[in-house]
Parts: structure tokens; C-alpha cells; sequence
């Protein structure tokens, strides 16, 4: 089913595609939720149309998300990101602030030599991905603990959905 949302420029209600008017109590919450640190965040999303449900309904927060399932939750913002290989990969961070900041900053000067600082100490200086890390951490799209990123941990779905919120939030 489509959960695309528009917003009625006269009225500033919101709509489908059709013009009809869709109220939020319309709207299929996810059914795996209860008790879920990201229950808000998931709902929030929701309501304007940005899911990550699975054929079930579900989220399944703790699961690994892959690039392509990634680039996909960011096309629906309209955020595009081209991946020529391993879409089917599991997602790790690096590649996640990637994803996140490419829409502000191409790879022609986040992988330039010496421009960016690490702000994290298990992310080297001569990581191709530290401005990317940089510029997601600066702008609060994804955060580190203790002074360490976890570059190559995995992104779980539930991760993935804050990243997202992260970004629309700034």
C-alpha cells in the first residue's frame, strides 16, 4: 500500500495523490512497536508518508539494513543515491554518513586528502570517508559514544529511521 502524503497548498491539509483529504488516523502503524525506543520517531516518520515496513507491518529494529533498502527510505524523500555495488551489503556507518550527506557534499571534496578532521579517534585522518563522518556528525545526523564512531558497524533498521529523522530535523 502507498502511504504518500501531500499537503493541500489552499487548505494545508493533508492529502493523497488524488486530492482527497487523509486524516492521520488513516495511516497503519507499524505492528511491532510496543515498548520500542523508537515507537515516536517510527509514528513520526510515518505520518508524512517515510516507512520502513516490511510486508508484514513490521520494522524489525533490530535487523541489519542493507544500502539499497537505505537509499531506497532516502528516495522517498527525494534524496537520491547511486550505488553501483553491493546494494544488497549490509550498511555500515561510514557508508550511512555517506548516503546521508551526499546531498551537500559530493565526493570531489568529502575524499579530498587533508581537508577534513577526524572528530572521532577510531576514524582515520586518511579514511576516504572522514568528511563524510565529519559533516554527518557536525550537522547531528549520526553521533559517536566515547569519542569512537564504529565506522564499519552495521546500521540496524530502527538506527537507519533516526539517522533519517537526524537529518529532516536540522
Amino acid at each position: 500500500p502507498s502511504y504518500d502524503l501531500y499537503i493541500d497548498a489552499f487548505s494545508g491539509k493533508l492529502t493523497n495523490s488524488s486530492g482527497t483529504e487523509r486524516k492521520l488516523d488513516d495511516i497503519n502503524y507499524y505492528t511491532d512497536l510496543k515498548g520500542s525506543k523508537y515507537k515516536k520517531i517510527a509514528e513520526e516518520l510515518e505520518n508524512y508518508g517515510i516507512t520502513l515496513r516490511d510486508e508484514k507491518g513490521r520494522l524489525n529494529e533490530k535487523a541489519y539494513i542493507t544500502r539499497d533498502q537505505f537509499s531506497a527510505l532516502m528516495g522517498s524523500l527525494g534524496s537520491y543515491y547511486f550505488n553501483r555495488t553491493g546494494g544488497d551489503k549490509e550498511l555500515t556507518r561510514q557508508f550511512a554518513a555517506k548516503i546521508l550527506t551526499n546531498r551537500i557534499l559530493p565526493a570531489e571534496c568529502a575524499e579530498l586528502p587533508g581537508i577534513f578532521k577526524s572528530p572521532f579517534s577510531d576514524v582515520a585522518e586518511d579514511s576516504k570517508y572522514v568528511g563524510y563522518i565529519a559533516v554527518a556528525s557536525a550537522k547531528g545526523y549520526m553521533s559517536g559514544k566515547g569519542g569512537k564512531f564504529r565506522p564499519g558497524a552495521k546500521v540496524t533498521r530502527g538506527e537507519a529511521l533516526v539517522m533519517l529523522y537526524n537529518m529532516l530535523s536540522e
